[in-house]
């Protein structure tokens, strides 16, 4: 992903951003693996790494990282930063009292000093008897002109907190009470609990730990868990915020953290066999709504539906028809059975066919590009547009008004007239090339993308495996060919352009793979940038362009050129001799000249063209003498992706007319936060709306690029792993098309449900299905609804854990068996680090099951809110054949927590309970772990329940068997001329 660089990187040390992002085609920065573990009467402590220091409490996280900073006056340029001093340990001294093992009373000696001496520290870490943790710091500042410095002395996970009686020390006195259960800001003033505290007592969940202060420091408690540069790992930060230092000045502090009895232990095997109930509506029907997808410019919803009948014609009036109504009849057989033939009848116009769908070619039509018209009335649904591609997108609306009856067994067309276009022409998505997702990849394309009515491509393919450097394949990531022109002809059938992009000059990595041609590289030691001095790089890389365009005969090309500066370039001596700048103008003109001789536009990225004063972020020239001289070097016909992450109101992308003043086509591109994707959109919508008399000689605002970051190749397990970034695409959609939002809560959908809704549409039917029911029986034990358990929990009236109905419900459209009685709902709870102290919870729950599925709903949450650097456990699935398959119940991604409102594809919110409504009440919610079953066809024996025993724990409610679907054989559709209209 792309580094958020200059004002970000103050952020990231100022606001707890636990890794500054990579950038967009970079390799992995190698994590250091030198770390030193202090342990002591189940007190533990990790030095190292991008933590810098992390605190586990009997193998539960208490403090998922600490930091010290120090900056020049203004924060303008770093000092040290220790977080990303990866040669402290090696200065650094660890000692054991004498005598002592592995575990027992240890110290150690932080050397945090700046190589250059401009700042110097000092920290002793002593865990002691008694499990006490002591943090002794001393901190000179050596700078001419002073400087400052923030030190996060540690980030404690919300589960020890939240929710639980304190009793606090500060220079304004004594205070006690409950600390919030739920945050109610993301304001970093507002989200102080205390200033200057000196003492902090807490009743923690599990055991109870204090805090204790000294020295010249103002520390500060925040409930941090809303920041958005938290990064959703629902901590505090405890320590001194931005503070002025002198030159020459000294000041210590010392913090001490003492810990309670232990905690609870996993323990015991649990059995259930309380059988099966079998259900005929084991899934339900999916309700219609009545919404398209992107939101159109006008809709008017008419009386019911129009009913199809099979075998169904498909009526074009001109050849420039038949492709979009081919492929409607193809769709509409593959997702709801509907046979149909496409006849084509020149005399249409002049005798009306009386019923059927009708996709008709009008050239002369007023609509503005893309645009189409849909008329569903009795009997005839009527699709038409001036050009192939509105006919493209009307019957894309099309098929999201089809429905299915509420008894399953009838299809037909919701009755509606809508009149649509989109605002920005370029509605893009940027995803990687992967080895084995071909399949994915098409999912993804047919499914996703080509519906919502995305038109572009940017395929990051630089792991190709190249024919005229086969030397270069990647052993995880390299596709082949082959495979990549399923891809391409999969874009090409729902009507999107692919554009690859291969970095070039800048993140150059791929170059360098398996150790071939470190000599080319700017530092063959640290391989990222090439080296341009050398003609070879160049030759090399025409190589692998030549192929590409071979492969992918592409309108435009993507040479990357973001960042290049990012690892130290230039480093070589020959490099030195000019500057980036000069570097940049010889490279980009080369690759310019290679592509135009090819007829193809050449399109670059746009970080390295701008300064801090030009952008709301991602800006790596220095200053506008740099970036205007940067930009002055690019050819007028370059198209520029003007990438932003951070949200900002429309306006506030400043970036955007800079560009557009240079004369410059330019896409905007965010990521995966809402806020960021349809502001940006606005903006581009705003710039385009301004341009819009074409007498300005300024560049065009074209639209937009949904970036994707989620690892170096795009498939299931990238999916699994990072399903906000995918879900991120349908609002993209909806952003370009309609314009964009002032705010992401101007959306009128939840745009992650859609996409669940439509991504699952195969493995969860229209038209529901049969399955089962499991009951948990006696392992049920746990009573949410008891007061002392609610409160446990976190809960003292609103959204009340005892508001969960009970028996045979249904949680959203899946059927479970909830144990318990009205008012004291039940579940099977798993031992963790957080739970009531003595009683012995279960390691380990056996559940008898016996039957076949073809996917398991799972009703879950757990316990606690924790960053997601463990497991809670695994669930496995035992079958009559004595194989297995397991699931992870890892937080955020398969699990929630209880007050998470999430929805994943995979982990859907099932049921929110009624009530929280008051700043601060903590909501209470469920969630369904969706998980498909690669052997339907075996008899599942039991499911096995297995605790990690972290803080947290896993939380059962339910468990369901949806039976394995089959869908219908692809269509026969036929275009021919008719002698009946």
């Amino acid at each position: 992903m792309k580094s958020l660089r200059f004002n970000l990187i103050r952020f990231a040390a100022l606001l707890l951003l636990p890794v500054v992002p990579q950038a967009a085609g970079a390799a992995p920065v190698a994590s250091p693996t030198q770390r030193e573990v202090l342990r002591n009467d189940g007190i533990s402590v990790i030095v190292g790494g991008d933590q810098f220091l992390s605190i586990n409490v009997d193998g539960v996280p208490f403090s998922y990282q600490s930091s010290l900073v120090a900056v020049n006056p203004g924060w303008k340029g770093t000092l040290y930063y220790a977080r990303s001093d990866y040669r402290m340990i090696s200065r650094s001294k660890f000692e054991r009292s004498a005598g002592a093992s592995e575990d027992g009373p240890c110290t150690a000696t932080l050397d945090l000093t700046d190589p250059e001496g401009r700042f110097s520290a000092t920290m002793v870490l002593t865990l002691e008897e008694g499990r006490r943790l002591r943090m002794a710091t001393e901190m000179t500042m050596k700078n001419a002109d002073g400087g400052e410095y923030e030190f996060q002395m540690a980030a404690p996970l919300g589960g020890w907190m939240a929710g639980r009686p304190f009793t606090a020390r500060t220079d304004a006195g004594t205070s006690t009470g409950v600390l919030p259960a739920m945050p109610w800001t993301d304001d970093l003033e507002g989200s102080k609990l205390f200033r200057n505290l000196r003492e902090l007592k807490v009743d923690g969940r599990g055991t109870s730990f204090s805090v204790a202060v000294d020295g010249k420091v103002n520390v500060s408690l925040l409930d941090y868990r809303l920041n958005r540069w938290a990064d959703n790992q629902s901590v505090y930060y405890m320590g001194a915020l931005r503070t002025p230092m002198k030159k020459d000045e000294r000041i210590t502090a010392t913090v001490t953290f003492d810990f309670g009895e232990r905690l609870s232990q996993a323990r015991g095997v649990v059995k259930a066999d309380a059988g099966v109930k079998e259900s005929k509506e084991l899934l339900g029907v999916e309700e219609p709504v009545d919404r398209v997808i992107p939101t159109p410019k006008k809709i008017t919803w008419g009386e019911g539906t129009m009913p199809l009948s099979t075998p169904l014609t498909v009526w074009v009036n001109l050849p420039e028809a038949e492709a979009a109504a081919k492929f409607w009849a193809k769709r509409a057989q593959e997702e709801f059975g509907v046979s149909a033939e496409v006849k084509l009848s020149k005399a249409y116009d002049r005798m009306m066919p009386p019923t059927g769908v009708a996709v008709l070619f009008r050239p002369y039509l007023e609509l503005p590009p893309e645009g189409y018209q849909i008329t569903v009335q009795e009997k005839l649904a009527r699709a038409e547009a001036a050009t192939t591609e509105g006919l493209h997108n009307a019957v894309q609306t099309l098929m999201q008004l089809m429905r299915v009856s509420e008894d399953g067994k009838t299809v037909g067309v919701r009755r509606a007239e809508v009149e649509d276009w989109p605002v920005l022409g370029y509605r893009g998505v940027h995803f990687y090339i992967a080895k084995d997702g071909v399949a994915f990849q098409k999912r993804l394309l047919s499914t996703i993308l080509g519906p919502l009515k995305i038109n572009q491509l940017l395929y990051q393919c630089e792991y190709l495996l190249w024919k005229s450097h086969p030397e270069l394949a990647h052993p995880t990531y390299a596709m082949s060919q082959d495979d990549a022109r399923q891809v391409l002809a999969e874009a090409r059938a729902q009507g999107i352009e692919v554009t690859p992009i291969i970095n070039s000059f800048g993140h150059s990595h791929w170059i360098y793979q398996n150790g071939h041609h470190l000599d080319l590289a700017d530092n063959p030691e640290k391989p990222r940038t090439f080296n341009p001095t050398k003609p070879e790089v160049y030759r090399l890389v025409e190589d692998i362009y030549a192929e590409a365009i071979e492969l992918f005969k592409p309108r435009i090309f993507h040479v990357g050129k973001d960042e290049i500066d990012q690892y130290g370039f230039p480093e070589s001596d020959e490099a030195r001799k000019q500057t980036t700048t000069e570097w940049m103008r010889r490279d980009i003109l080369h690759w310019h000249d290679f592509m135009t001789k090819r007829g193809i536009r050449t399109a670059v990225w746009s970080d390295m063209f701008l300064a801090p004063s030009e952008a709301s972020s991602a800006a790596s020239a220095l200053n506008t003498s740099e970036s205007k001289a940067r930009r002055g070097n690019l050819p007028d016909d370059v198209l520029v992706y003007d990438w932003h992450y951070v949200p900002v109101k429309p306006e506030k992308y400043i970036s955007l007319p800079v560009w557009l003043n240079e004369g410059l086509d330019t896409i905007v591109a965010p990521w995966s936060q809402p806020a960021n994707v349809v502001t940006i959109a606005k903006a581009a919508a705003n710039a385009r709306a301004a341009g819009a008399d074409g007498t300005t000689t300024q560049g065009k605002a074209m639209g937009l690029l949904q970036t994707t970051w989620a690892g170096y190749q795009t498939d299931e397990p990238a999916f699994l792993a990072a399903q906000k970034q995918f879900t991120a695409y349908l609002l993209a959609a909806e952003a370009a098309w309609t314009g964009g939002y002032n705010s992401a809560d101007e959306v009128p959908f939840d745009y992650a449900e859609e996409f669940t809704r439509i991504w699952m549409r195969n493995d969860l039917p229209q038209r529901g299905a049969q399955g089962w029911t499991l009951g948990l029986g006696d392992v049920a034990k746990f009573d949410v609804g008891n007061d002392a358990n609610a409160r446990w929990l976190g809960y003292d009236g609103g959204a009340t854990p005892g508001k969960l109905p009970v028996g045979q419900v249904r949680m959203g459209r899946i059927l479970f068996d909830v144990a318990g009685e009205a008012g004291h709902p039940k579940c099977l709870l798993m031992a963790g680090g957080f739970n009531p102290q003595g009683t012995q919870w279960p390691a380990r729950a056996e559940i008898a099951v016996g039957k076949k599925a073809g996917m398991l709903a799972l009703l879950v949450a757990a316990t606690q809110p924790a960053p997601p650097i463990a497991t809670l456990g695994t669930a496995t699935v035992h079958f009559a054949d004595d194989t297995t398959e397991s699931i992870t119940w890892k937080l955020g991604e398969t699990i929630f927590p209880l007050e998470d409102n999430t929805s994943l594809v995979t982990t859907q919110r099932s049921w929110t309970s009624p009530g929280a409504e008051g700043r601060g009440d903590k909501p209470f919610h469920l969630h369904t772990c969706l998980w498909r079953n690669p052997r339907p066809a075996k008899v599942i024996e039991s499911i096995e329940i297995v605790s990690s025993n972290q803080g947290p724990a896993v939380m059962l409610f339910g468990v369901s068997g949806i039976e394995a679907t089959s869908q219908p054989e692809a269509v026969k559709t036929t275009s021919k001329k008719s002698r009946k209209p």
